[in-house]
C-alpha cells in the first residue's frame, strides 16, 4: 500500500511538473506568437498583397516604426481581413475611397508632437494646416504609399491661386519660399536673398541707390499674380510721381510699364544714362526737359 501511494505521488508530482511546463511552453509561444503578430513587420507579409507596402515601407523614413503604431485595427477588423485572405485570395490591396484618410493625425501626433520624432509643435504652418484647420496629415503626406514628403501639386488642392508665374520659379517647390519649419509662410526678404543676392546687390552698387531697400521683396514681386508684374505696381507708392511731367506720356506709351526705362533695383536715371535710353525713341532729347 506504502509503494502505491509513493507510486501515485511520483506520477501527480509527474503530472504537475508536465502540466507546468506545458503550461510555460503555450505562454513562450503565446507571447512570442502575439510579439510577433504586434510588433513585427514581417508579420504583414504574410499576406503576399503587402508585398509592395514592405517593400516601400522598408526603404521609407519610417522603416524603424512597426506597422501597427500607424495602422490600428480593431479586432472585428482583424478578422475580417483574415477571413478575406482565406476565402477570398485577394491578388491586391483595395483601393481606398476617395479621400478616405487611412492613419488619422491622432496617430501621427504622438510621435510628431509628443514623441522623439521630428516636432511639428514649433511650426507655424502645421499650425494653420493640422491645428487651426483642421486639415488630416495624410492629406499631404503619404499620398502616395510610404512616400511621406508632399508634392507640390497638392497644394494646389487648396490653394488655387498658387500656380508660379515666374518662368524662374516654375519648378521650384513651394516650401523653398514658404518655410513651414522655419516659422513663417510669407517669404520675408532675407528668403529672397538666398538666391537673388548677387542679381540685387550689383544692380544696387553700379547705380549707388539705396531707393526700396527698406521694402520686403513681396512689395514689387507677385510671385502668383500675373496681371500684377513688378513693373505695374509703381503707382502704388508713386502716384503722384507719375502725373508730373512727361510721365504719363511714356506711362501711357509703354502700357504702364516703368521698367522700360528705371532700370530694376537701381531705378535713377542720371544724365548720362539718360542719352543712351532716351536716344531710343526720341533725336537728342535732354533729360532735364523730361520735368
Amino acid at each position: 500500500m506504502e509503494n502505491f501511494k509513493r507510486a501515485v505521488l511520483k506520477y501527480r508530482v509527474a503530472v504537475g511538473v508536465l502540466a507546468l511546463l506545458l503550461t510555460g511552453a503555450i505562454g513562450l509561444a503565446s507571447a512570442h506568437l502575439y510579439d510577433y503578430t504586434e510588433h513585427d513587420p514581417t508579420f504583414c507579409v504574410s499576406c503576399h498583397v503587402m508585398n509592395d507596402a514592405f517593400s516601400s515601407w522598408e526603404t521609407s523614413i519610417h522603416k524603424k516604426v512597426e506597422c501597427h503604431d500607424c495602422h490600428y485595427a480593431t479586432i472585428l477588423e482583424r478578422n475580417q481581413m483574415l477571413l478575406t485572405t482565406l476565402f477570398k485570395n485577394p491578388e491586391q490591396v483595395t483601393e481606398r475611397p476617395h479621400e478616405k484618410i487611412i492613419v488619422p493625425s491622432s496617430m501621427c501626433i504622438k510621435c510628431h508632437w509628443e514623441g522623439e520624432a521630428a516636432k511639428i509643435s514649433d511650426s507655424t504652418g502645421h499650425a494653420l494646416h493640422w491645428f487651426k484647420g483642421s486639415i488630416e496629415c495624410a492629406s499631404c503626406h503619404a499620398i502616395r504609399l510610404h512616400k511621406f514628403e508632399p508634392e507640390q501639386k497638392l497644394c494646389l488642392n487648396c490653394h488655387q491661386k498658387g500656380n508660379v508665374v515666374l518662368p524662374g520659379m516654375k519648378d521650384m517647390p513651394c516650401a523653398d519660399c514658404h518655410s513651414f519649419s522655419k516659422g513663417r509662410l510669407i517669404p520675408k526678404k532675407a528668403d529672397c536673398q538666398a538666391c537673388h543676392a548677387d542679381r540685387v546687390e550689383s544692380t544696387i552698387s553700379a547705380s549707388g541707390s539705396l531707393a526700396h531697400t527698406r521694402l520686403e521683396c513681396k512689395t514689387c514681386h507677385r510671385t502668383h499674380e500675373p496681371d500684377k508684374p513688378a513693373g505695374g505696381l509703381c503707382q502704388d507708392c508713386h502716384r503722384l510721381a507719375m502725373k508730373r511731367g512727361k510721365h504719363p506720356i511714356h506711362i501711357a506709351a509703354t502700357s504702364g510699364d516703368c521698367t522700360t526705362c528705371h532700370q530694376p533695383h537701381s531705378w535713377t536715371i542720371s544724365q548720362n544714362e539718360s542719352k543712351k535710353l532716351c536716344s531710343k525713341c526720341h533725336v537728342s532729347y535732354p533729360l532735364k526737359k523730361f520735368y
